[in-house]
């Protein structure tokens, strides 16, 4: 692998050198000195990406190549809701699981907070049960969900 960064090194060095005669002004004389600098370092380049490909390269193909993208679990997906959600920023709902159940926990200002965090969990893909350990704030008077 070294060998092939330095190899495209070389192809960008050679690149760069065959524009700077250009804007520099040079004469047509330094242009081809500078030319064949630029056309030996680019077959050096390429003699050691040839090397590297004939080390490397059928490793490389013979590897398995996994098209599937990793998805987050459903433990994930349930917290990650409850945590973005703007309607439930200012309350503490936890999320853990006990083989196929999610559990949720924490404390609630009021009724309306803990049904649509419940229903939030409930919704979420993969989930196959919920179970309810919310409480509710006692001494809190009924409020409406903000959901900006």
């Amino acid at each position: 692998m070294v060998y092939s960064g330095y190899g495209v090194l070389m192809v960008r060095l050679l690149l760069l050198l065959s524009t700077v005669p250009l804007l520099a002004g040079c004469s047509d004389s330094e242009v081809l000195r500078m030319r064949s600098v630029g056309d030996r370092m680019y077959d050096r380049g390429a003699k050691l990406v040839q090397h590297a490909w004939d080390e490397l390269g059928q490793t490389l193909l013979d590897q398995p190549v996994s098209t599937k993208q990793t998805e987050p679990d459903v433990l994930s997906k349930v917290q990650m809701r409850l945590k973005w959600d703007l309607a439930l920023a200012e309350v503490d709902i936890q999320a853990s699981q006990h083989e196929e159940t999610i559990i949720l926990t924490g404390t609630v200002k009021n009724d309306q907070q803990k049904q649509y965090a419940l229903t939030l969990a409930e919704q979420t893909v993969g989930v196959k049960k919920v179970k309810d350990e919310v409480k509710v704030q006692k001494d809190n008077p009924p409020a409406t969900l903000k959901n900006d």
